[in-house]
């Protein structure tokens, strides 16, 4: 928007005789003021968030965990505007009027400082663990899998990938938890059951034959998950989703850090509970439950809601820009919602502890955990995602 902004300069122009020396002006051009944007920005909703996000870092901090930095988006689904972002660490953007000092310029550089030029609403890439379910219940419930599975699935605390399989064949639910027994999609949202999903990733390639390799991939992509939204904003970085076409591109790319194009029933595992190569960026997550909560009309993010001149006529308004539809049946959207209410409000969700005396509007949401390396001391993400009024 610099373009609308900065208007045009005004200009002299200056007769002088033979020496150089100003004799009078010919013309005078007076500037022209730039237009103003009016902002889809609420101003204490701003406020809020970034105190909030700051305050909970800094809590952390204060407990030794090794919370170093966040992002936190809000949105209107029903037209994707950009209510508030915070990213944390900031900076004052004052310190680089007349010129940046050594100082600034330091702590805005240095590795030890988190990158706080980094927008990570839009810039921060990171596996979605457990919230990457919803496109994977999306998926299963709409091409019939789970209904050839006959909708619930025997939770033992552990799935086997059938024979043959070399390697790493067993998989646990998260920190070893007890199997649940048969269960739901519904109810497998709400704990955020493991083997559920593990089953659902490696059936779908094992039975590759029927439903093709990317299904799941297909449904988050319409989500938005691994693209750019197209907010108004500079430099949104773009997620990915793993699949076996992203391992080939991976290695056209760079043969040496990524010499292996192997996918197989394990990475779709890892895949269908938002593991493996999989990264999103806050707003993606955003975006994608947005869609949901609105019954699967995705809009473009946007942060401006008008351009007006500066006599206050309205030079352009921006209108809600569709740029996706989910498939959303009603039994899909219903169990799926229950699940997201469940994660909430029953006693057995996995938000439930955080929500403790919550008396705001009823809410739906999903917690997700994700492992970022290999190394134990490199703490998981943690991940949020919910919408209201339900």
């Amino acid at each position: 928007y610099e373009l609308n902004l900065r208007g045009t300069p005004g200009s002299q122009v200056i007769k002088v005789d033979a020496l150089g020396n100003p004799v009078g002006i010919e013309k005078t051009t007076a500037p022209v003021s730039g237009d103003d944007l009016v902002l889809n920005t609420d101003l204490g909703l701003q406020q809020v968030v970034e105190s909030a996000l700051t305050n909970q870092i800094n809590y952390l901090q204060s407990t030794g965990k090794p919370a170093d930095s966040g992002a936190a988006v809000v949105l209107d689904p029903q037209t994707g505007a950009v209510l508030a972002t915070a990213s944390v660490p900031t900076y004052n953007p004052s310190w680089w009027v007349g010129g940046i000092s050594d100082q600034h310029y330091q702590l805005l550089t240095s590795q030890a400082d988190h990158d706080p030029l980094l927008n990570r609403a839009i810039q921060g890439l990171w596996a979605p663990g457990s919230t990457f379910k919803l496109a994977t219940a999306t998926s299963a419930l709409n091409d019939g899998m789970l209904a050839s599975l006959g909708y619930y699935i025997n939770d033992t605390g552990t799935y086997q990938i059938p024979p043959p399989c070399t390697g790493q064949c067993t998989y646990y639910n998260n920190q070893n938890e007890p199997g649940q027994g048969p269960i739901n999609v519904q109810t497998a949202l709400t704990l955020s059951d493991d083997v559920f999903f593990y089953t659902l990733g490696a059936d779908y390639w094992l039975h590759s034959g029927t439903y093709g390799q990317s299904p799941i991939q297909a449904v988050a992509a319409k989500y938005g998950f691994g693209q750019v939204t197209g907010v108004d904003l500079p430099n949104e970085y773009s997620g990915q989703l793993d699949s076996p076409r992203l391992r080939l591109v991976q290695h056209a790319e760079a043969p040496k850090a990524f010499p292996n194009t192997y996918y197989g029933v394990a990475d779709n595992i890892e895949m269908a509970f938002g593991q493996g190569e999989t990264l999103v960026t806050p707003l993606e997550e955003a975006v994608a439950y947005g869609t949901f909560a609105t019954g699967g009309t995705r809009y473009a993010p946007q942060v401006v809601n008008s351009i007006v001149s500066p006599t206050g006529k309205v030079v352009k308004q921006f209108k809600p820009r569709v740029e996706a539809h989910v498939d959303l049946p009603s039994s899909t959207y219903q169990q799926i919602l229950g699940g997201l209410e469940g994660a909430i409000y029953n006693p057995k969700g996995t938000a439930y502890g955080a929500f403790q005396g919550y008396t705001g509007m009823p809410i739906a949401g999903k917690t997700g955990t994700a492992t970022e390396s290999s190394n134990s001391n490199v703490q998981p993400t943690s991940w949020f995602v919910a919408f209201g009024p339900r």
